[in-house]
């Protein structure tokens, strides 16, 4: 029986006494890896029929909350899922319009953390939309309502879930992940570091003695101004910052060649693609132009690490990683957890691939 089933009963005896065991473990009274009080001394306590105990036993084995051992008895988990369990909500899924690179590498990158972190567990819910009814926002309300998340990892067109009273009533600890920090409830906020970010390519690109850069990125906002670019001593125009929503097929390959529609000496010798949804088609058209990447023109790749879009052209990548924003988050919701102050706004650093092996453990 499933959990949000499970909540559709009606006050029987055996919901009752389920209730009353998951509270007193959510409590503390019985801690992780303790041992309850003997099934007869449980039917005893709640004046119940040994089917209906097994019944209960029986349910919360399957919400995690307890083990049975052979001739022990029975134990609180050594990994509740009030302690290790945390939700990663998604509002589409693999394949859907709104699926992008990033999400896809946080959910790539989530069993890699889980790992690096004993009995922790990162659980994926998809399709949590306003108004959705389907089994993932089924599940997941039920899971807040018997407290079987330790947390929720927000990313985008999910904050709505956030001002659910439900999710209110649990206090459930929450984080958002690539949101301002007005749109979030309270929640503290994971972004990527974008003036980090701009820094090291254009530091990168000049580095490499490149004079004039042009700048393709999201439509939503543009991190970089012409006044950054001339800081860093490489010349551009207003025109060549150009925002590119992910919705427009087509108008890449028409922005780079226009871009390189200029003399050789007038043209951009350097190109920031500061989103990956652009990279395929800029570099296929930068290709097809018949400028040499490494020779004419350098190109600094936005990616997300580590799956980031491969290429067998001379690129520089430079990118966030998907594991920060995962471990991030799963510190932050321990600070919550314990009443300890968490920050409001953190920054995940921007690395190119060389440095990946400096990144701090």
């Amino acid at each position: 029986m499933t959990a949000a089933s499970f909540l559709a009963d009606t006050a029987t005896p055996g919901r009752l006494a389920t209730n009353k065991i998951r509270n007193q473990i959510l409590s503390g009274r019985y801690p992780r890896g303790t041992q309850l009080p003997t099934f007869d001394n449980l039917v005893k306590e709640f004046r119940v029929s040994r089917a209906t105990m097994q019944s209960s036993m029986r349910q919360l084995k399957e919400e995690g909350f307890i083990r049975s051992v052979h001739r022990s008895g029975l134990f609180v988990s050594d990994a509740p899922p009030h302690l290790f369990r945390f939700g990663l909500v998604f509002s589409d899924a693999p394949g859907e319009k709104e699926w992008t690179r990033f999400t896809a590498a946080l959910l790539a990158e989530s069993p890699v953390v889980t790992r690096s972190r004993e009995g922790v567990q990162i659980v994926p819910f998809h399709g949590i939309k306003p108004g959705a009814d389907n089994d993932s926002m089924r599940q997941l309300l039920a899971d807040v309502a018997i407290h079987r998340l330790a947390g929720l990892i927000i990313t985008r067109g999910t904050a709505f879930f956030l001002r659910l009273p439900e999710v209110i009533r649990a206090g459930i600890p929450c984080v958002a992940i690539n949101y301002r920090a007005n749109e979030t409830s309270g929640a503290p906020v994971i972004n990527t570091d974008e003036p980090m970010f701009y820094r090291k390519a254009l530091a990168w690109l000049a580095s490499r003695g490149r004079k004039r850069v042009a700048v393709l990125a999201m439509r939503q906002a543009v991190g970089v101004t012409v006044q950054d670019c001339q800081n860093a001593g490489l010349a551009t125009r207003p025109h060549w910052i150009c925002p590119i929503g992910s919705e427009f097929g087509g108008q890449t390959k028409s922005v780079v060649q226009l871009l390189l529609d200029y003399p050789p000496a007038e043209r951009p010798d350097a190109i920031i693609l500061a989103t990956d949804h652009l990279v395929e088609e800029a570099l296929a058209t930068i290709h097809d132009s018949g400028v040499v990447i490494g020779r004419d023109i350098d190109v600094v790749s936005h990616c997300n690490w580590p799956w980031p879009v491969e290429s067998p052209l001379p690129i520089a990548r430079l990118g966030f990683h998907s594991h920060d924003f995962l471990n991030i988050s799963l510190d932050l919701i321990s600070l919550i957890r314990h009443g300890q102050p968490a920050p409001t706004h953190t920054l995940v650093p921007a690395f190119f691939e060389h440095e990946l092996d400096q990144r701090p453990a």
